[in-house]
Order: structure tokens, then C-alpha cells, then sequence
């Protein structure tokens, strides 16, 4: 452990690895609109730690299926202002856009060739959610 994670100005340097297995999100909000309740039958992360969160792998699949890659660099002392660079890269059931509601002409809009690739920047606190064109893959 360095001084710097001793004196708790950065985490402790490791690397954190494991999976789950048929998780149920429910309760997400955007706006006024709720998401529909978004099953994975598994999510696999790598990430490792030190000055910075390395997030290695995180890929989850189910209803909405795709893998984000990036990195955090943790503010301990206020964490809202930890900043973030997050890619990821996701698509979506048929029937899990269905039940989007009004809100499915929205996320379709963004797709190419049936997926989404987004850039998640800004801090924890005030996160920009930008869309990458030509990022899907």
C-alpha cells in the first residue's frame, strides 16, 4: 500500500474480478419516466484499483446486453467530484424496447445497426451522457 493510500488520498492499489448472475434492476428513473424493470441473466467486471479506478471489463447481458470500458478518478474527500470517462457499448431486446413506452423512439434514435455506443464523462455528481456516431460496432 502507498503512503498516499495509507493517508487515504487514493485506494489501495488491487484488482477486484467477479460475475453475477440473474440480476433484476428495477426503481431507475429518467425524468419523470420510469425504466422498465431490466433482467441479466450474468455481468462479469475486471476492474483494478490505485490512483484510479481501471474499470478492465464490465459486460453484462440480458435485456440490454454490451460491455463499458474506462476509467474513474475518485475524489475521497467529496465523492460527487470524482471524474469519469466511461465508453460503453450496449443493445437492447425487441421486447425490452417495447416496454419502453413513449420513450422508445427516443433510445432508437440513437441506435446504428441496432446498437449504441455512448460516452459517460463528467463527474459522479454531474454525469454527460454523449452519444458516439459511428461508434457501434
Amino acid at each position: 500500500m502507498t503512503a498516499a493510500a495509507r493517508q487515504g488520498r487514493e485506494l489501495p492499489a488491487g484488482e477486484l474480478n467477479g460475475s453475477i448472475r440473474a440480476l433484476t434492476v428495477d426503481g431507475v428513473k429518467i425524468g419523470d419516466t420510469s425504466v422498465p424493470t431490466t433482467r441479466l441473466e450474468g455481468v462479469t467486471l475486471k476492474v483494478t484499483t490505485g490512483r484510479s479506478v481501471q474499470i478492465r471489463t464490465f459486460k453484462f447481458k440480458g435485456d440490454v446486453q454490451g460491455e463499458a470500458t474506462g476509467m474513474v478518478t475518485p475524489n475521497l474527500k467529496v465523492p460527487r467530484n470524482s471524474l469519469m470517462n466511461i465508453r460503453v457499448t450496449t443493445s437492447f431486446r425487441n421486447s425490452w424496447l417495447v416496454r419502453l413506452g413513449d420513450m422508445k423512439p427516443l433510445v432508437e434514435s440513437f441506435l446504428e445497426r441496432g446498437r449504441m455506443s455512448l460516452n459517460l464523462g463528467g463527474t459522479i455528481g454531474r454525469p454527460r451522457l454523449r452519444p458516439i456516431r459511428g461508434g457501434a460496432k
